[in-house]
């Protein structure tokens, strides 16, 4: 007789393996996966107030971005309830890129010496 391992990994006999415990198994990693992005994201949280830190911004928005992938590989799963997290993760991970667009916007301007600032910008309006 073949263990139950054997027999539930043919195609003809995947219907001995109870959904439920497969199913179960399943949820709590995926559960885990998230919470696990989730708790990445977080430890950014204190640098949130301080936008002088943006490197540790540049960093929170991938961990954003990291979530949003996981629950987007997960939605077709969990449809309803992964739905407005992955639209708020997404609107979080476009607010960080608009502060890094902008943090590097500003560090681009000031390297540049006036004279040259002032040519440069003028030109980008032709």
């Amino acid at each position: 007789m073949k263990s139950k391992r054997t027999i539930a990994t043919t195609p003809e006999a995947r219907h001995l393996v109870p959904w439920c415990l497969s199913g179960a198994r399943t949820a709590l990693t995926i559960g885990k996966a998230i919470r696990d992005r989730l708790k990445a994201l977080q430890a950014y949280s204190p640098y949130v107030p301080q936008p002088e830190c943006n490197t540790e911004l540049h960093a929170m928005r991938i961990a954003a971005k990291r979530l949003r992938y996981t629950m987007q590989a997960c939605a077709s799963l969990y449809p309803d309830s992964l739905r407005a997290p992955v639209r708020t993760v997404r609107a979080l991970q476009t607010l960080l890129g608009d502060i890094h667009d902008v943090t590097c916007g500003r560090m681009t301007y000031h390297n540049f010496s006036p004279p040259s600032a002032t040519a440069y910008w003028c030109t980008l309006g032709r």
